[in-house]
């Protein structure tokens, strides 16, 4: 009789990134930015802007932006930005090669590190604590490599939320790492106000897909002893993330007009892909193969990314608002907010069906 087999298993690790360059580079030092306005109808060579009159502005016509080294505040306590992951789970099996698995993965920001054009290295200087917690429970099923099939299939329920979306931001045009402006517009202390933009930045953010499966399969053909041919399959599934309404606030898409990732749910992306392989053993030592990679086969074009701006203008959240209550949105100058009319309209798709061919030698 097959004796069954089976594991609980428990860890936690805090995991921390080194400090980027860039904090010396931007906002440690004297750097300035030199910019110059000319006149466009006064130019002694039409055909040559460098030849047209400087307006006059600054010191000679030059206007003078200091980007560093100019008082920011930095936290005497700041650290290395670290998280934390604490793993949980049971695996069971069921029959000789079947094997039932319940997970649980939790993530949390230990101690986080952000700057941006108007803010200051984050630790205790009064702002919100910055919060990305990921909660997600896995149920697997796997059959692991046996009279040549492999078959494996899971489902996963998460969430993450929060107000700190990443270490990189999307959709700022800021990519060093560290670098958000979601701090450079936060009133900071009880004193704020219900007209600060600091409101409506806690929520589903934007990597948070609450469920997803997983389907793998794959069996190998032999046809002699030294050829066989191999085909599998890869189904993926997940369920559309949550987009948000953003509005204007000093020159930035940065005010969330809305409770973060109110802005409606994308629709759900699934993917099927396969590949199919020979391989011919060449003598003891070398092995050559051939491979045909199909992604997408079924040229899905879902919708993957929507315009978030709601409007250009200038405007204060909507505390506990809803999208029907975007109809009602003013400005900061009272007038009705100008409706952006891309707003929710697709910007990005789903790959889409493609192929690679690939060939390897092994010895």
């Amino acid at each position: 009789m097959q004796r069954r087999v089976s594991s609980l298993h428990f860890s936690y690790g805090r995991f921390y990134q080194s400090v980027p360059l860039d904090l010396g580079d931007q906002l440690l030092n004297a750097l300035t930015s030199v910019s110059y306005r000319r006149n466009a109808r006064n130019c002694s060579d039409p055909k040559d802007p460098r030849t047209c009159s400087i307006i006059a502005g600054g010191a000679g016509g030059r206007t003078y932006q200091f980007i560093g080294g100019t008082g920011i505040p930095v936290d005497p306590e700041v650290k290395a930005p670290s998280s934390d992951e604490l793993e949980a789970g049971a695996r069971y099996q069921v029959v000789r090669d079947l094997t039932v698995a319940l997970e649980y993965l939790h993530r949390s920001l230990g101690q986080s590190l952000g700057y941006g054009s108007g803010c200051c290295i984050l630790g205790s200087l009064g702002l919100p604590a910055p919060r990305r917690d990921y909660d997600g429970g896995t149920l697997a099923i796997s059959k692991p490599f046996s009279s040549n099939t492999l078959l494996s299939a899971s489902y996963t329920l998460s969430s993450l939320r929060g107000n700190y979306p990443a270490l990189l931001q999307s959709g700022s045009g800021l990519r060093p790492v560290s670098v958000t402006s979601n701090y450079d517009f936060f009133q900071a202390g009880p004193s704020a106000s219900a007209g600060s933009t600091d409101f409506n930045r806690t929520g589903r953010l934007p990597a948070d897909s609450r469920s997803s499966f997983k389907l793998d399969g794959a069996y190998l053909l032999p046809i002699t002893e030294r050829f066989n041919l191999s085909a599998g399959a890869a189904l993926r599934a997940a369920q559309g993330t949550a987009t948000n309404a953003l509005g204007d606030s000093f020159g930035t898409q940065s005010t969330f007009i809305l409770p973060r990732g109110s802005g409606g749910q994308l629709p759900w992306v699934w993917q099927l892909d396969l590949r199919f392989g020979a391989t011919e053993r060449l003598g003891a030592s070398y092995q050559l193969g051939v491979q045909l990679d199909l992604f997408n086969v079924t040229n899905n074009q879902a919708v993957t990314a929507v315009d978030e701006n709601y409007t250009f203008d200038a405007v204060l959240p909507i505390l506990n608002g809803k999208l029907s209550d975007l109809a009602f949105l003013k400005s900061t100058s009272g007038a009705a907010a100008t409706p952006n009319r891309t707003f929710g309209m697709p910007i990005a798709f789903q790959l889409p069906l493609s192929a690679r061919l690939g060939g390897k030698l092994s010895f």
